[in-house]
């Protein structure tokens, strides 16, 4: 499935359920502000597992997967509310990735020339 068709079928949920974003510097501060709070949860979920992991070197255990399970859940979270921004946006995100590596590309390159 290509990011597109993530964006459609998730523009299909909000229409469904959520209703319409009809403003959008308001919708944007509400969205931007809930993928802020999910990556929020994400980092500090991440912070507990790198304390509980620096305790026990090594050791996998239960509370490790309870720990990579909520990450999973909070990473879909940030991927969800990323997908409503970019419809809000109107942007196509394949072309928008490429422009972005190209881009990346000829920075890093100029950076690690040094």
């Amino acid at each position: 499935m290509e990011i597109e068709d993530f964006k459609k079928l998730q523009k299909k949920f909000d229409d469904k359920y959520i209703g319409p974003y009809n403003d959008l510097p308001a919708d944007l501060l509400f969205l931007t502000t809930a993928l802020a709070g999910e990556v929020g949860e994400f980092a500090n979920l991440v912070k507990k597992y790198y304390r509980l992991k620096q305790k026990e070197i090594g050791v996998v255990g239960e509370e490790d997967r309870d720990y990579l399970t909520e990450m999973k859940k909070e990473i879909i979270d940030v991927f969800v509310y990323f997908l409503i921004i970019a419809n809000q946006l109107n942007l196509d995100v394949n072309e928008a990735y490429w422009a972005n590596l190209e881009r990346n590309k000829k920075r890093f390159s100029k950076i690690n020339n040094l």
